[in-house]
């Protein structure tokens, strides 16, 4: 009896930690293709490989797509990049436009090597043009310093005249820094190697 109960304890303990382990592999499963920022859930939309040979992982807010979308979250892996943080940042910032009125940033540590940055472009969108703000943060992929991986920030101001791009201007300016510091805090996030895309064109 004794030995009956045994095994019969053991089997319920292998079932029940069977179906913990696949319940927590669903939720991590989950979990992984969205991300919390700014107190927002973007949720991944689209993946695919790139010239790199790595992938490029964009996570959208719950009723944006691929055009028209507000903001946006890019998670890119660099696994064959010879450059290091500091390099890759340069190169994207010499890229991109100098506009009066609006300062880049870049700050580095010196303890992990990762890079920040922020700088913004401009874009046009049916009737409309915008400014895109950019927070782009740059690691090493691993700790034996091979490869890169980025994840990068973005969105748009919508301005329609002169008037309004100043007033757009001036509301970037004054939220740069909050979103530049809730990259800096972030951990770039795990990239997932597969390929998606949630809309019809």
């Amino acid at each position: 009896m004794k030995r009956f109960l045994s095994t019969l304890l053991y089997s319920l303990f292998i079932l029940f930690f069977v179906n913990i382990s696949a319940f927590c592999a669903d939720n991590v499963s989950s979990i992984s293709n969205q991300l919390s920022f700014n107190n927002k859930i973007f949720t991944l939309k689209f993946s695919s490989k790139i010239v790199s040979g790595g992938y490029m992982n964009e996570y959208y807010k719950t009723k944006e797509k691929g055009h028209g979308w507000t903001e946006l979250i890019t998670v890119m892996s660099h696994p064959n990049s010879k450059y290091t943080p500091s390099d890759f940042v340069k190169g994207m910032m010499s890229a991109q436009p100098k506009v009066n009125g609006f300062d880049n940033i870049v700050v580095i540590d010196k303890k992990t090597n990762e890079v920040t940055a922020a700088f913004f472009l401009v874009g046009k969108e049916n009737n409309y043009d915008y400014f895109e703000f950019n927070v782009l943060k740059v690691a090493y992929k691993d700790g034996n310093k091979k490869g890169l991986k980025t994840v990068q920030y973005a969105k748009k101001y919508k301005f329609t005249d002169a008037e309004t791009c100043v007033q757009q201007l001036n509301k970037m300016n004054k939220t740069k820094m909050k979103y530049f510091n809730l990259v800096y805090d972030m951990q770039i996030p795990k990239i997932i190697n597969k390929e998606l895309k949630a809309w019809k064109e």
